[in-house]
């Protein structure tokens, strides 16, 4: 399993019985926005990587990670190699227990918009925008 360092940005590998506790991100994949594995490990040399939308989320989940005390992050777009069609079949079918071995899940609305403390704008003004927000139509999420 590889699994982001949110200190360093380091993608690391674990095998299943030395995997530290980790955080996973939920999110909705932006079309292309997100950040492959090849290209978050050359993401220094990589022209454009850090630009990208799926680039700051990764690095805002390290950070909200950090804050929860976890030093591990996975999430999907870059801990996957999707070049390999052998890994890819295999983390299809782990992906259930990587999601409920996971000490937290930081999930990431990308179309809601807010400041502050989101709790407060949830009973407020921004339900509607929350409730409609599009990872909520995805499948996946409800893992």
């Amino acid at each position: 399993m590889r699994l982001i360092n949110t200190n360093s940005l380091v993608i690391e590998t674990f095998s299943a019985e030395k995997t530290p506790q980790y955080a996973v991100l939920s999110h909705a994949w932006e079309e292309n926005n997100e950040v492959s594995l090849q290209e978050w490990i050359a993401s220094d040399t990589c022209p454009g990587v850090r630009e990208k939308s799926g680039y700051l989320k990764i690095i805002n989940a390290c950070s909200k990670a950090r804050d929860d005390g976890l030093e591990y992050l996975w999430v999907d777009t870059n801990c996957i190699d999707k070049t390999s069609s052998a890994e890819l079949s295999e983390a299809i079918k782990s992906m259930f227990a990587w999601y409920e071995r996971a000490a937290v899940c930081i999930t990431y609305l990308a179309d809601v918009e807010w400041e502050g403390n989101l709790t407060d704008q949830i009973h407020a003004h921004k339900s509607f925008q929350f409730r409609n927000s599009r990872w909520f139509t995805r499948g996946w999420t409800l893992q």
